[in-house]
């Protein structure tokens, strides 16, 4: 039998090798061809106006760890305006993960499924999540869809000055009543209130919403950003850490609940967990600004030039204002569309000095109707424009003060306005 010799071995080597390092070649190749498909993609925009797209591998500390035309780097997330995931974009048919809307004291807002409190802490759930929380944390919660007229009942009562707990219940008439009292206890069905030394139990169906009361301060920080779903829900929080993006093993590829997970600390002190599928924007500058979108309106009304509400139709379905966040129906802006003429009113945080962005006519098809668009703080006209042309933008840049009211008009030109469609862009009130 023949025999390798040492020298014939030595001089196999180079061949042993190259083999070797083809076949570890041929595994790094499989494991790029597999990776896309873990992988989270992100735009990222810098706080000097910069965008470029990257892939997250994670967030620690105050670092963004990514990779940028296939290098990676630490970037710190102060030197950051806003992450986008354009892949988690919000759609018209993007389920809600709930039928209740909880409003945090720290500006957080949710929509969850289930509600429960013992008196000492609240749990909240929804599909993706679940919170734990203390009752200093929340301040309201809406149960029901209302109509335009119950909703500015509904936010002059949750905006009012409190010593108690306030019960608002919808009356067979359809009109809101406020109860005070102290809220006792919270079940999937009902809330146990008291008031005037009685006990008793009300079914969510009866309810507009709860405001809780609470003398304490329940900020545990400033928050340094705002992360988005596709649910809607945002969230104000003072720190954000993650597994690494890429942690998702190829058989998990496609199964919800198990993708890679972000944990944010919120402003209010709780923690939170979200899969980061489900996140579509993160806004990293949220500390120095904030999207007019993001308040609630106090109050809206929209001009029924064809007689509509004489059908007993809800006008304020159909014209006025509406509120599309960066994300939804593929815009990457936060924006207010107008549909012919109407007004919308906001109270303004008190911390916040300016008023900035731009208004154009943007008509869904070839007819349009010249209009005015003005801007109101409280009853003083600040800026006023015409708009004549599809497409024509006029920019603004407006000194306001907080706990005012802002009020956004627009008039067309004409009794029946005809494609009117006024959007008003990245509405943003800075510091």
């Amino acid at each position: 039998m023949p025999t390798v010799r040492p020298r014939n071995l030595f001089l196999a080597w180079p061949l042993l090798l190259i083999a070797a390092w083809g076949g570890l070649a041929l595994r790094v190749v499989i494991a790029q061809e597999q990776s896309p498909s873990l992988q989270t993609k992100l735009v990222v925009r810098t706080s000097d106006g910069d965008e470029y797209p990257a892939v997250l591998q994670a967030f620690a500390g105050r670092q963004a760890r990514i990779t940028r035309d296939g290098v990676g780097q630490d970037v710190d997330i102060s030197g950051l305006s806003f992450v986008r995931f354009p892949e988690h974009d919000v759609t018209d048919e993007q389920p809600s993960t709930g039928d209740y809307e909880v409003l945090l004291r720290d500006g957080s807002q949710c929509r969850v499924r289930l509600i429960t409190s013992d008196g000492e802490s609240f749990r909240l759930e929804a599909e993706t999540w679940k919170l734990q929380l203390e009752p200093s944390h929340v301040a309201s919660i809406r149960f029901s869809e209302l109509t335009g007229q119950q909703q500015a009942a509904w936010l002059g009562y949750r905006d009012s000055a409190a010593n108690s707990d306030l019960l608002v219940v919808k009356q067979p008439t359809g009109a809101l009543t406020k109860i005070d009292g102290i809220v006792m206890s919270i079940t999937p069905a009902a809330i146990n209130f008291e008031f005037g030394g009685t006990q008793l139990p009300v079914p969510y169906e009866r309810l507009a919403g709860v405001r809780f009361f609470s003398s304490s301060n329940t900020r545990s920080g400033n928050a340094v950003g705002i992360a988005q779903d596709v649910y809607g829900n945002r969230w104000m929080f003072t720190e954000i850490e993650s597994e690494n993006a890429f942690s998702t093993p190829p058989e998990a590829v496609g199964k919800p609940g198990l993708a890679a997970e972000v944990d944010l600390q919120l402003v209010c002190g709780a923690s939170l967990r979200l899969p980061i599928r489900d996140l579509v924007a993160i806004d990293f500058g949220s500390g120095s600004k904030k999207s007019l979108t993001e308040l609630e309106l106090v109050r809206k009304s929209a001009e029924d030039a064809f007689d509509f509400g004489k059908a007993g139709i809800d006008i304020s379905s159909l014209f006025g204002v509406r509120t599309v966040s960066s994300g939804q129906r593929s815009f990457n802006e936060n924006r207010l569309e107008f549909l012919g003429s109407g007004d919308a009113v906001y109270m303004l945080p008190q911390e916040f000095t300016r008023f900035v962005g731009s208004v154009k006519l943007e008509p869904q098809g070839n007819r349009f109707t010249a209009c005015t668009v003005e801007i109101f703080l409280e009853r003083d006209l600040l800026w006023s424009e015409q708009l004549s042309s599809p497409g024509q933008s006029m920019g603004f840049d407006l000194p306001v003060s907080g706990d005012k009211r802002l009020r956004l008009v627009v008039r067309a030109n004409s009794s029946i306005p005809t494609g009117t469609v006024v959007v008003w862009s990245e509405p943003t009130l800075l510091k």
